[in-house]
């Protein structure tokens, strides 16, 4: 009968592991890119807003009305949108305080939210210090 353990550790003092990096600014991070994007992203929300007469002054998107009037909604392109006007409402609940008013603010915070799972930190990082142990009986 043999008994074999064995410990296996990568990345043991838990080094930042850096496998990317942005081209333009050789960084995990890049601000300019992720402002672009949220300008972007914010002026398409604002003119779906103005499309359906439900933006304020402030940049607010009003949102505080029955889901039945989703209906009507239209998109950028001036197509039947009901599926956005739902998509907003829900983004404002998850983003905001659910009252039914869309703010820059919780705009921001959506938009940021989305850019962070398609090009945050972790996208350019591999694992940290990760160990197993292990042991085998053979006969």
């Amino acid at each position: 009968m043999d008994l074999t353990g064995y410990l296996d550790v990568r990345n043991l003092l838990n080094f930042k592991n850096v496998i990317q990096v942005f081209a333009t600014n050789g960084s995990i991070r890049n601000d300019v890119e992720r402002e672009e994007n949220l300008q972007a992203d914010l002026e398409d929300l604002a003119f779906e807003g103005r499309n359906n007469g439900r933006r304020a002054d402030d940049g607010s998107i009003l949102l505080n009305f029955p889901h039945e009037h989703c209906s009507v909604w239209i998109s950028r392109a001036f197509l039947s949108a009901p599926a956005n006007c739902i998509y907003l409402i829900r983004a404002e609940q998850r983003y905001g305080d659910g009252d039914g008013i869309y703010t820059l603010a919780e705009q921001a915070a959506a938009i940021n939210a989305l850019y962070d799972v398609a090009r945050g930190e972790h996208q350019h990082l591999g694992p940290g210090r990760r160990a197993r142990l292990g042991l085998e009986i053979s006969f």
